[in-house]
């Protein structure tokens, strides 16, 4: 797994280089609706993401815990509150082969 963010274009992309395993587990249709949706209302807290996408509070922290783990979102902290952050304008997925 590679990710990096490309500062250097005008808007902010994240190339991450996966082979199918690895982006069929990062993109499933839960992890997609979910990155779709803090692009989409941003500063909402992990609890009221829960609560307006109907799932349960710990899957949501899962599943943005692993976004976060290929860069895709941010979670800074404001006490003991999270609201996640979007880190990127697009996404440049890069396909590596499994074959050595």
């Amino acid at each position: 797994m590679r990710a990096q963010i490309t500062g250097s274009l005008p808007n902010k992309v994240i190339v991450i280089g996966l082979n199918d395993p690895e982006l069929k587990k990062l993109f499933t249709p839960k992890r997609l609706e979910l990155l779709n949706f803090v692009i989409q209302n941003k500063g909402l807290t992990v609890t009221n993401i829960a609560g307006k996408l109907s799932r349960k509070k710990e899957a949501v922290s899962v599943d943005l815990k692993f976004l976060k783990k290929y860069n895709l979102i941010e979670m800074p902290r404001e006490g003991r509150t999270k609201r996640p952050v979007v880190k990127f304008n697009s996404i440049q997925l890069i396909a590596r082969s499994t074959k050595a």
